[in-house]
């Protein structure tokens, strides 16, 4: 074992920096990531049903959504909200990062002609057939890439609509990087199995904090015949911050919530739902 790479990886990285692994490309947690997507005994990956749901009817009364309107989720995952929204008679487009989720959604929804599914990186720039009326990123999914991949979001999101289209999102409040201080851990195991190996290895996890930016990074090294480390960023924002971001990529805010179920904004809320327009 390399000792002085290993104390290396270890250390508290630079913000943002990649790790040497993604738990979307490798074969074996991406195969993990979807199975956690697709459990609805909690709101880790995905969010339970109920609470889709409740979105669901919240972005259909506050939009005025009709048959054929047309919808576009960006970070799609398994397809949860596009199929339904399908059902409903919604055109609905998802655009995921990850091939074997797009796979999954694709089978599910092979019968239904108002779903498509495109495999893409988004913060790439994205030609798109038509303007949609309405553009999702659900489960703060905004929050896990740096600023300047947030641009190139925001930049495809708005090429993705009409004018004065709806662009709604959720992202993690400073309140509730104050509470993911207090849970810093640093840990490490023997495994047998995990998210992460089919067979045995050694884990180390570690939490590290940039209070300056206001980022959280989940640090997990994994040894078994190699050495390899996944990090897991998340942004945290005030209203300020991403009313700010928002207006410089080309939105307005119309609404500033608790969360994407309708709840009014609370400050003690770990979560800010954001609803917004394209200019």
């Amino acid at each position: 074992m390399n000792t002085n790479k290993l104390i290396k990886m270890l250390k508290k990285p630079e913000i943002y920096m990649n790790g040497t692994d993604s738990i979307w490309t490798n074969p074996y947690t991406a195969k993990n990531m979807l199975e956690a997507h697709l459990d609805d005994s909690h709101d880790g990956a995905s969010y339970r049903i109920e609470k889709r749901d409740k979105i669901i009817n919240y972005i259909m009364t506050k939009s005025n959504l009709c048959n054929n309107d047309s919808l576009v989720d960006f970070g799609c995952g398994a397809g949860l909200y596009v199929n339904k929204f399908a059902n409903l008679g919604i055109m609905s487009t998802g655009i995921d990062f990850s091939e074997n989720s797009i796979k999954y959604a694709r089978n599910v929804s092979k019968d239904n002609i108002d779903s498509n599914f495109i495999h893409s990186d988004y913060t790439k720039h994205i030609d798109f057939e038509r303007e949609h009326d309405i553009a999702l990123i659900i489960s703060k999914d905004y929050g896990v890439l740096p600023e300047n991949n947030r641009k190139n979001l925001l930049s495809n999101i708005n090429n993705s609509l009409v004018c004065d289209g709806y662009f709604f999102f959720d992202v993690p409040s400073y309140t509730a990087y104050e509470k993911a201080k207090t849970q810093k851990r640093s840990t490490w195991s023997i495994s047998q199995k995990s998210f992460y190996r089919p067979h045995e290895h050694l884990k180390i996890e570690a939490d590290y904090f940039y209070d300056k930016e206001k980022v959280s990074c989940k640090s997990v090294l994994i040894v078994d015949d190699k050495i390899q480390i996944y990090r897991m960023y998340q942004t945290y924002f005030s209203i300020e911050k991403i009313t700010k971001e928002l207006k410089d990529c080309g939105f307005t805010v119309q609404e500033v919530l608790s969360n994407l179920e309708g709840e009014a904004y609370n400050e003690s809320s770990h979560t800010i739902g954001l609803v917004s327009r394209k200019k």
